[in-house]
C-alpha cells in the first residue's frame, strides 16, 4: 500500500485499465497503513531488538518471489525474561 500511495503521488497517469486515479486516491485515503521497514535479506537485530522492546510486539512477514506472503511469524516480548 506505500508504494501504491507514492505511485499515485508521483505519477501523471489518471486512469488505469480498469480504475481512475482520483479512484485509487479514494480507496487509499480510506486505509489507515503506516509504512514499515522491508528487508530482503538479514534483519539488523540490534534495530529488531530496539523496535521489540519499545513496541513489545513484532510480526514478521515472509514473501515468495512473486510477493505473495507465505510466512508470518510473531515476537512478543514478555518483561519476566529480561
Amino acid at each position: 500500500t506505500p508504494r501504491v500511495k507514492h505511485w499515485v503521488n508521483s505519477t501523471d497517469q489518471v486512469m488505469g485499465n480498469w480504475v481512475s486515479k482520483e479512484d485509487v486516491i479514494r480507496e487509499l485515503n480510506s486505509i489507515n497503513i503506516d509504512e514499515v521497514p522491508v528487508y530482503k535479506h538479514d534483519i539488523p537485530i540490534e534495530e529488531f531488538n530496539n523496535t521489540l522492546m519499545s513496541n513489545r510486539k513484532i510480526t514478521v512477514i515472509g514473501f515468495d518471489v512473486l510477493q505473495v506472503p507465505r510466512y508470518k511469524i510473531v515476537y512478543e516480548y514478555k518483561s519476566g525474561l529480561d
